[in-house]
């Protein structure tokens, strides 16, 4: 009987600890029942919210999409200009590589024609003054003068402004090329062409 006794104390022990983990199990239920109805609450009341950021994050996406677009857009863009700049860097160095050689050339005759112009005197000018039907280079080379001192070109005014100046051969010996207008120089090139 006392093993009979023992083995209902050991199973009456046996239920109550089985009925206490059957209570925890119950409690620990119902707090995690109460944790997902709080969790579902929230959720509820966050809904808006995550509806608004997911509509933000799909205008975000949609102007990161087009940035990347316009981004692009330009990228090609400035390659066209570097492209176009680098043809015309080229062109650039070519004109420039001309523009040295006639001005190689170009320097010997200016020394010339500055040497001539220092062995003129007022007495040439007075001669060249008083001639009323000078000779188609005279007339010529005075009508390029005229052209330069941004005078008229009939012979009557290059002798009576041009020719008359006193200071007629200093002017000439301090005009220097970059201080020629560009219309000067149009002028120049078109008599030049006559």
């Amino acid at each position: 009987m006392n093993f009979y006794k023992e083995l209902l104390g050991r199973l009456k022990d046996n239920m109550t600890i089985a009925k206490n983990k059957l209570s925890n199990g119950l409690n620990k239920l119902q707090d995690a029942n109460s944790t997902i109805t709080d969790l579902k609450s929230k959720l509820i009341q966050l809904q808006p919210v995550l509806a608004q950021k997911t509509v933000q994050i799909k205008d975000l996406i949609q102007k990161l999409t087009q940035d990347q677009l316009l981004a692009n857009q330009v990228k090609k863009l400035v390659e066209s200009e570097a492209n176009e700049i680098n043809i015309q860097s080229e062109k650039i160095a070519i004109l420039k590589a001309e523009a040295d050689q006639i001005l190689k050339e170009a320097q010997p005759i200016l020394q010339n024609a500055i040497e001539q112009l220092d062995k003129l005197n007022r007495g040439d000018i007075s001669e060249i003054k008083q001639n009323n039907n000078p000779h188609v280079l005279v007339k010529y080379t005075m009508e390029c003068v005229a052209v330069l001192l941004e005078e008229k070109q009939e012979w009557d005014n290059i002798k009576k402004v041009i020719l008359s100046d006193a200071n007629l051969l200093s002017k000439l010996k301090g005009i220097r090329g970059e201080s020629i207008t560009v219309q000067t120089k149009e002028k120049l090139k078109k008599k030049r062409k006559l």
